[in-house]
């Protein structure tokens, strides 16, 4: 690898355990003493990346950076952590890697696309898709026979559980777009969320490790709140089974339509079976406990497994258990639900004297014990 490669991203922790892969990066949150400032210093606030609002702000940023880099380094090039937002804002842009197809891209990440297109192929739930304009609690009641009258509404795009609600209440009709057209399946309380880490070259899928999910009720939106491999280690054989059976299905149908690098799948576990939920065609939050498993084996990290996957080069991967989880604070966050023990680690913690919005990330609390809980 000749040409100097920056890391475009969130977080400062997505490549604390990638070590001299990247010459520096351009996140929004983080705590860096060297190299480019993260947004959150340069403009003293923590800005909630998950609002439409802030876009603006924060495409600006990473192009004047970009800017700055490839006027010294006219050869320089940029890896995404999200390459939806790098063909939404970045198209053309010569100097990005690591890119698949956009309609490939658009139709993967499309929620309702991607049930539809996989129910045929591995378990899934029960589901309706339906107008905004369609659904009540009592429609909803008579098509799934069901009288629980709790509803997981899903939007066709979103991450980190923005456009994911639970749904039991007309008067939540309110947060729908008639004309949009949403995702609904019955809400399972006691059922387990979990993410599968997967890595496609052009001729191998490479299953990772999978992690419990840490879901949060937050005012009836199911929030992303971390991740839990040592958690997810105790599950029955079974059930782990069929996760790494079901993710490599979807894998081998990617990779054939010519997927490449680093996608997550969620999935939850009830009833004794492994049922899709969705794919994200990006890195995982969960990306930066495995990269610390993998730094410690002596392995390639994600982020070089995914250069390797484009550039048609060697994936070196042999299975590794990780004992690791992690839990995300946000700022102004008043919630009982942190775990009690010590972290080992605390992670992008950029000081409270920026100013905040709510839903902006504090810090990444990193354990090696597990943090999930019923």
């Amino acid at each position: 690898m000749n040409n100097k490669l920056y890391w475009m991203g969130i977080r400062e922790s997505e490549i604390c355990y990638v070590k001299g892969f990247f010459e520096d990066s351009i996140i929004f949150f983080g705590n860096k003493q060297k190299g480019i400032k993260p947004l959150n210093q340069a403009i003293n606030k923590n800005l909630n990346h998950n609002d439409k609002k802030n876009d603006a702000i924060m495409t600006a940023y990473q192009k004047s950076q970009m800017s700055n880099i490839l006027a010294k380094y006219p050869d320089a090039e940029f890896m995404f952590y999200n390459q939806i937002k790098a063909l939404e804002y970045f198209k053309g842009n010569k100097s990005i890697i690591c890119l698949n197809d956009e309609a490939l891209i658009n139709k993967m990440s499309d929620k309702l696309f991607a049930r539809e297109y996989f129910k045929t192929k591995v378990p899934c739930l029960q589901h309706h898709i339906l107008f905004g304009r369609e659904i009540s609690c009592e429609k909803l009641t008579e098509l799934f026979n069901d009288d629980s009258r709790q509803y997981v509404v899903q939007s066709k795009s979103g991450s980190g559980g923005s456009g994911t609600f639970i749904f039991h209440d007309n008067n939540q009709k309110a947060l729908l777009n008639n004309d949009d057209q949403y995702l609904v399946t019955v809400y399972r309380k006691d059922s387990i969320s979990t993410n599968t880490h997967l890595m496609l070259s052009k001729d191998e899928t490479i299953v990772l490790p999978s992690s419990i999910q840490i879901i949060e009720n937050q005012y009836d939106h199911l929030v992303y709140k971390g991740c839990d491999f040592v958690g997810f280690n105790t599950l029955s054989n079974e059930i782990k089974e069929k996760t790494d059976k079901y993710a490599k299905i979807i894998g081998d149908d990617l990779r054939k339509n010519g997927y490449l690098g680093v996608l997550g799948i969620d999935s939850i576990i009830c009833d004794g079976e492994v049922f899709f939920i969705e794919i994200n065609s990006r890195f995982q939050n969960s990306s930066t406990a495995l990269n610390k498993a993998l730094l410690e084996s002596g392995q390639q990290s994600l982020q070089e497994m995914n250069y390797n996957c484009f550039k048609n080069q060697k994936v070196n991967y042999n299975t590794i258990i990780v004992n690791y989880s992690t839990y995300i604070l946000d700022f102004g966050e008043q919630t009982s639900n942190i775990p009690d023990i010590e972290p080992i680690e605390v992670l992008d913690e950029a000081g409270r004297s920026l100013e905040v919005e709510k839903l902006s990330y504090q810090k990444t609390y990193l354990y090696d014990k597990s943090i999930y809980k019923r």
